[in-house]
């Protein structure tokens, strides 16, 4: 009946306001009967698809790039002493070993200089968070600082002439046996693995013969000594709450969950950091000591919440 009403109030609006009314009917209204609504009948569950998901992202490599160096340890013979040395690229790793003739590495005697090419392959399926690594042998020089130690040099690593001091030998293709350095032909790269823990560069066992030359001699586990993690190298700072949180940011180098380019980019803020921070007096420094202990703790957070 509402219908009715309201197409009759329609009909009144559209007639002309002279026009005479209708004339008056006795034939009765017809009843409208208003359509029940239909239910359409659910599909069959059995032909219910879930929506498929997504694979997680695949583990992202740790980023390694940066200047990183080993503490002083103790040389080959008593009272001499080594140290390690890293600078790495994307895509180039040169890895220095510094040999000293005191015990405190102040005392400069040689250095065993190698640079080539390095890829992350994947995850080790051995040791847990490290990942497989190739580094390819490009160029290897022997460096020896006075003439003593070309002396012990030539005989160690059978030059068959001594080098001149601070003159660079090429002995990428002969190696060096004295120091189980093998020969570009037979040993064109070492199959290690790294991994970034605790804020340092650590790498795997090596053994005896250093024989690191096929996939099948990959070291199962990483060098346990301390001093040899390569820490980030830090300029002095003065300022220790700065320092800790550099070395929090490897950590997040490290992470697997994150991004390769959140990493770099992490990487990148920090070299900026350090850089303006090495242009500061010592009293400015000491003032972005609560500003990094906010920062550390920022990070320390974000790594937590994501299972890193």
């Amino acid at each position: 009946m509402r219908r009715l009403a309201t197409l009759a109030l329609i009909a009144a609006c559209g007639r002309s306001a002279h026009a005479p009314p209708p004339a008056p009917s006795n034939t009765p209204a017809p009843t409208v009967v208003e359509p029940e609504p239909v239910a359409l009948p659910a599909p069959p569950l059995g032909d219910e698809q879930p929506a498929p998901e997504e694979p997680p992202p695949p583990p992202s490599p740790p980023y390694l790039v940066g200047a990183w160096a080993s503490a002083c340890m103790p040389g080959a013979t008593k009272g001499t002493s080594t140290q390690l040395t890293a600078t790495i690229t994307d895509t180039a790793w040169v890895l220095a070993v510094d040999a000293f003739r005191d015990p405190a590495c102040r005392k400069h005697a040689a250095q065993l200089r190698t640079e080539g090419g390095y890829e992350l392959v994947a995850p080790s399926s051995v040791v847990a968070g490290a990942w497989d690594a190739r580094v390819d042998f490009a160029q290897r020089t022997l460096t020896v600082d006075d003439a003593a130690t070309a002396k012990a040099m030539a005989k160690t690593c059978r030059l068959g002439a001594r080098p001149r001091p601070k003159r660079p030998v090429d002995v990428l293709a002969r190696g060096c046996p004295g120091l189980r350095v093998h020969p570009v032909a037979t040993c064109a790269a070492d199959h290690d693995v790294v991994a970034l823990v605790g804020g340092a560069l650590q790498l795997g066992v090596r053994p005896p013969d250093n024989d690191l030359c096929m996939a099948a001699r990959r070291p199962t586990a990483l060098a346990p000594t301390a001093a040899l993690a390569l820490a980030l190298a830090l300029p002095p700072q003065g300022a220790p709450q700065c320092d800790a949180y550099y070395r929090r940011t490897v950590d997040f180098a490290a992470c697997p969950a994150l991004p390769l380019d959140t990493k770099r980019a992490m990487a990148e803020a920090r070299a900026a950091m350090m850089a303006a921070a090495a242009g500061m007096t010592p009293a400015q420094r000491v003032q972005m000591e609560p500003a990094c202990q906010s920062a550390t703790d920022a990070l320390t957070s974000a790594l937590a919440s994501i299972g890193c």
